[in-house]
């Protein structure tokens, strides 16, 4: 994180806010472009939706190391090229949704104990580390193939699971930690703070 970044984390959160959404917004409609065109061309999804067609139709339960393989070798030489290259995309689309979460439980908790805050970021960090734990490893197996790492896609079909876990718990937080600050400055219980607001 930049400097720059950081200062306005601090000083401005609301704004940043806003403008990580709206970064997040056009980098999930691309993500779901190029996943919903890559499953319509290989026939089953990207291993980090588990086959499904895009985000709109989630998936739970994750994958065994046979079917892993079983799409990886139908996706083809070309296929598995394109899984990685959106697995490049994944990256900016990690940093805007937790860039979105940090920033929104700053302005929602301007005068919580550092601790407290400590505590509730870590859950929209724990949930980009594994988000980029599970892209390591999906990397693996891609650039392996044909060397086949079963003990690894289980591991990655797990992590796959806690993702979704900490994505769900950290948007669940932001939403509720916004609201709660939204209701308390609507009903003139909590006054601004000054420049921290955004």
């Amino acid at each position: 994180m930049t400097a720059t970044v950081r200062t306005a984390l601090h000083t401005r959160p609301g704004r940043v806010a806003f403008a990580a959404l709206g970064a997040f917004a056009v980098l999930m409609a691309a993500m779901s472009v190029a996943a919903t065109r890559f499953h319509d061309t290989y026939g089953s999804g990207i291993l980090n939706l588990l086959g499904a067609r895009n985000a709109a139709e989630p998936r739970t339960g994750g994958y065994s190391a046979d079917t892993a393989y079983a799409w990886l070798t139908a996706f083809g030489a070309d296929g598995r090229r394109d899984h990685l290259l959106i697995l490049l995309l994944d990256l900016p689309l990690i940093a805007a949704f937790t860039l979105f979460t940090a920033a929104t439980l700053r302005w929602a908790t301007p005068r919580a104990r550092s601790g407290l805050r400590w505590t509730l970021l870590a859950v929209p960090l724990a949930a980009a580390a594994a988000n980029l734990l599970e892209d390591a490893g999906l990397t693996v197996l891609l650039s392996a193939f044909p060397v086949h790492l079963d003990g690894l896609a289980a591991a990655v079909s797990a992590v796959n699971g806690l993702k979704s876990g900490l994505y769900s718990a950290s948007l669940l937080l932001a939403v509720a930690a916004a609201a709660v600050r939204g209701l308390a400055l609507a009903t003139g219980r909590c006054q601004s703070p000054g420049p921290a607001t955004g």
